[in-house]
């Protein structure tokens, strides 16, 4: 499992690095805080439509192994109370952070 999360994680460093360096060196000091925002064409339009979907799923993907890592801490995975009372917190919670800070940017 450590060996997957972090290939993972080089991997996903990976790509945002690739993509930030890619748009300084295209706009050096006119560069966006968020990169994407420099692209005003179709392509990167259909692009933050399709992150964004991706993003919106991702949360209910995560939530089966956060919740199971959550209880096997707490040697509580048999437990179906716990198992309930963590899907709703971290949905809940996900909700909250999201009304919170809607401009992520």
């Amino acid at each position: 499992m450590n060996k997957v999360c972090t290939r993972a994680t080089a991997l996903t460093y990976s790509i945002y690095s690739i993509v930030v360096i890619a748009g300084y060196l295209t706009w050096f000091g006119a560069t966006e805080t968020l990169i994407i925002d420099n692209y005003a064409n179709m392509y990167f339009t259909v692009a933050k439509m399709l992150m964004a979907f991706a993003l919106f799923f991702s949360v209910p993907i995560n939530i089966n192994p956060m919740r199971l890592a959550l209880l096997e801490c707490i040697h509580k995975e048999d437990s179906k109370k716990a198992y309930i009372i963590s899907t709703i917190c971290f949905q809940v919670g996900s909700g909250l952070l999201a009304y919170v800070y809607p401009n992520v940017k």
